[in-house]
């Protein structure tokens, strides 16, 4: 062998130890492609070692604030208390590889809550798309579950084993990155039980009206194309199957929402039908308890924008819930 391959080895060697050695020191890798779901995870893992939880809630951002654990947990007593597994812009087809590979079989839950909007089934939603991607074609994903290109699959297996690959973008910018925290890991932290920290301070803003930056962002993301019935719709009924399989209680929930939010849908009130069919087509096919929240919440001052619940609103979906996972039927709206 070449007196210079042997050096460029023996180089890559010393390298690797010397990172493994300092790795302690470095930032957190963020193997699941989105910090909200490493973050999620790990909160999931801690849980796992202690029981797991009773019950667990899932959706995207909509029941991710409309729902305290805590305060669920709280109310329903038991020695296992609630998480909350919902991820911000998923669909119903990355909630079923989520809930069915990650969630479930490490926290073992009785009963499951799955809340949901229109744009949860919206197969052409952007932000579901994207969602998607990052956590089905993550490195912690492919190596567990498969999938993915040769290039991702070598890659994901080379991060794991090599200290070098792993932390390779922070070692090309050293100064910049050692020593400090992802500001998106910061931004997306959770409690023990799933909670999204930044809630502290988004639950406490009251709807005033859409804002341009919703129009300008949020609603592209979800609504400027719209139709159902595709990929989405199939998660959903996949998800559902196997927590029945697994003997699981479901509860569906179609979310509340503020009516302005119909009216961003490309095609208004039919859209949003369309998307209530489709939920009545998986409770007559599945049997499963459906609760729909919409007429419960007529006061815009209970949420923050017109899909998402603030303090007020929690502290009256939260009670709901409790009936819910009971199996009692909640008060009349």
């Amino acid at each position: 062998m070449p007196v210079a391959i042997i050096v460029a080895v023996l180089l890559l060697l010393a390298a690797e130890g010397v990172v493994r050695a300092g790795a302690h020191k470095l930032p957190r890798i963020n193997q699941w492609g989105d910090w909200e779901v490493a973050n999620k995870v790990a909160a999931i893992d801690q849980l796992a070692k202690k029981g797991g939880a009773s019950v667990v809630v899932t959706g995207s951002s909509d029941i991710n604030a409309g729902v305290d654990p805590l305060l669920l947990s709280l109310r329903l007593g038991g020695t296992r208390p609630v998480f909350n597994a919902a991820l911000d812009g998923a669909g119903a087809r990355t909630l079923n590889f989520w809930m069915t590979n990650i969630v479930v079989p490490r926290l073992h839950p009785d009963v499951v809550v799955i809340g949901l909007t229109s744009r949860d089934l919206n197969d052409l939603g952007s932000a579901a798309n994207q969602i998607w991607d990052l956590v089905r074609f993550s490195p912690a994903s492919i190596r567990a579950f498969g999938g993915g290109s040769l290039a991702s699959r070598l890659d994901a297996e080379l991060s794991n084993v090599s200290y070098l690959a792993r932390y390779r973008n922070v070692l090309r910018h050293p100064f910049s990155t050692i020593g400090k925290k992802d500001k998106a890991e910061l931004q997306q932290s959770v409690t023990l039980l799933g909670r999204p920290k930044r809630m502290r301070y988004l639950s406490k803003i009251v709807y005033s009206g859409i804002t341009p930056d919703f129009l300008r962002r949020v609603a592209p993301m979800s609504f400027t194309k719209f139709s159902i019935g595709g990929g989405e719709l199939t998660g959903l009924r996949r998800m559902i199957a196997t927590l029945q399989q697994r003997k699981i209680k479901v509860v569906l929930v179609k979310m509340p929402i503020i009516p302005v939010l119909i009216s961003i849908h490309p095609h208004g009130i039919a859209d949003y039908d369309a998307f209530g069919r489709a939920l009545a087509s998986v409770v007559d096919s599945t049997g499963v308890r459906f609760f729909d929240a919409t007429p419960y919440f007529k006061n815009p001052a209970e949420f923050r924008d017109p899909y998402h619940l603030n303090d007020a609103g929690v502290a009256r979906f939260t009670p709901l819930l409790d009936d819910l996972v009971r199996g009692t039927s909640p008060p009349s709206p």
